[in-house]
C-alpha cells in the first residue's frame, strides 16, 4: 500500500481508515461495533515506521559514517572534552 506521507496532519491514519472501509457518516455506535481498528494502527505504524523514520535512520547514520567527529560531543570542532567518555566521580584527583 502506497500512502503518501504527510507528516503535518493526519492524512497517513485517514488513508488507513479508508483502506479498510472506515465509514465516517454512520453513528458512532456502529462505526466502532466491528471496524478493525488494530488493522487500521498497524497500517499507519508500517506506513510511518518504513517512509519515514527508517529513512531519517539511515540518512543519520551515513551522515555520521561521513563525518565521525559528529558521534562525540565536540567533535564537530575538534574540541573533545578530556572528560568524555570517563566516570569523574572514580578518576583519582577527582576531575578529568
Amino acid at each position: 500500500m502506497d500512502i503518501i506521507l504527510d507528516d503535518d496532519t493526519n492524512s497517513v491514519s485517514q488513508k488507513c481508515l479508508e483502506a479498510f472501509n472506515y465509514q465516517r457518516n454512520l453513528p458512532v455506535e456502529q462505526r466502532f461495533a466491528n471496524f478493525p481498528f488494530n488493522k487500521a494502527a498497524v497500517c499507519m505504524l508500517n506506513t510511518k515506521l518504513h517512509g519515514l523514520y527508517i529513512p531519517q535512520l539511515e540518512a543519520t547514520r551515513k551522515f555520521l559514517d561521513d563525518n565521525p567527529g559528529w558521534k562525540i560531543p565536540g567533535g564537530s570542532v575538534r574540541n573533545v572534552s578530556p572528560c568524555w567518555g570517563r566516570l569523574k566521580k572514580y578518576d583519582k584527583d577527582g576531575g578529568c
